[in-house]
């Protein structure tokens, strides 16, 4: 019913029982009030500062880790999501990255490592961090720009661009 009340469709497929489903949600793009589209381009064409670039994002949290991989995506970013540090680390040691977007509290190594030991461009998230404090921490790390959790696209996007200047 939410998903009809916002003007969408819910579709359910099986191939019978025991062997799954598959449901599919459509939702109409989101319109601004003028009839413009809700989902505006960056200011100053910061999706063509992020297309075709190599982004490595890492964070334990599988939904968060998809979400900021298709958020960039979105804006032509080749984007490879990993789940940790030690995963991270074995991707730059045969890779090149443009960029890192991290999370920051991880279990066993955090961002904090990582940033340290990468040593390219990155950005942090965090869904824990509440202060003025833990931006500062974040930036004398070595982040070069501090985001909390929930994130929206033109925001992450924005810090990634700048990020690589």
């Amino acid at each position: 019913h939410l998903v009809e009340m916002h003007g969408g469709t819910v579709h359910a497929e099986s191939a019978g029982v025991g062997r799954g489903a598959t449901f599919r949600v459509e939702l109409p793009l989101a319109r601004a009030a003028d009839g413009r589209d809700a989902v505006q381009p960056l200011a100053g064409g910061g999706q063509d500062g992020i297309r075709g670039r190599r982004i490595l994002v890492v964070d334990d949290d599988r939904d968060a880790r998809l979400v900021i991989a298709a958020m960039l995506k979105r804006f032509g970013a080749d984007v490879s999501p990993v789940s940790s540090v030690s995963e991270a680390m074995a991707l730059l040691a045969t890779n090149a990255f443009d960029a890192i977007v991290s999370d920051i509290a991880m279990p066993g190594e955090d961002g904090y490592s990582l940033v340290a030991r990468a040593r390219i461009p990155a950005v942090a998230v965090s869904a824990i961090a509440t202060g003025p404090e833990d931006r500062r921490r974040a930036l004398d790390a070595g982040f070069a720009d501090f985001l909390r959790k929930p994130l929206e696209a033109n925001e992450l996007v924005e810090a990634v661009v700048r990020a690589l200047r």
